[in-house]
């Protein structure tokens, strides 16, 4: 069974924080209205990075390097390709975590998924 572990992004002071359901106490004591919740997929990129809700990725076999976000879509994780066009084009699960880099995520990096 694997841990079921988040990370949460703190909208003033700009820092990740890392936590799981087994250690709540690792998460900061304060509103959680000041922090983007995203849980941890259970996969791992191809260079061993955890991948969380809200990563963006790219292939890099194929597909010519292109870019998707990572979010829950009917019932499993897949990468939304058309994410900044406001578009959802779910073609490519989770399942292939071997050909995936993770280069950033939503919060961290708001610019780099903007076409």
């Amino acid at each position: 069974m694997r841990e079921i572990k988040f990370r949460a992004y703190h909208n003033s002071t700009q820092k990740m924080v890392y936590f799981s359901l087994y250690n709540p106490l690792e998460f900061p004591n304060k509103p959680w209205n000041q922090y983007e919740i995203m849980q941890f997929t259970g996969l791992e990129d191809k260079n061993g990075k955890e991948i969380y809700e809200g990563d963006i990725v790219k292939v890099v076999n194929g597909m010519d390097n292109e870019i998707g976000l990572v979010e829950w879509y009917t019932l499993k994780w897949k990468i939304n390709w058309d994410y900044a066009k406001n578009l959802s084009k779910y073609d490519y699960s989770l399942t292939c975590k071997d050909d995936l880099e993770i280069i950033g995520n939503i919060y961290e990096n708001p610019n780099y998924y903007k076409h």
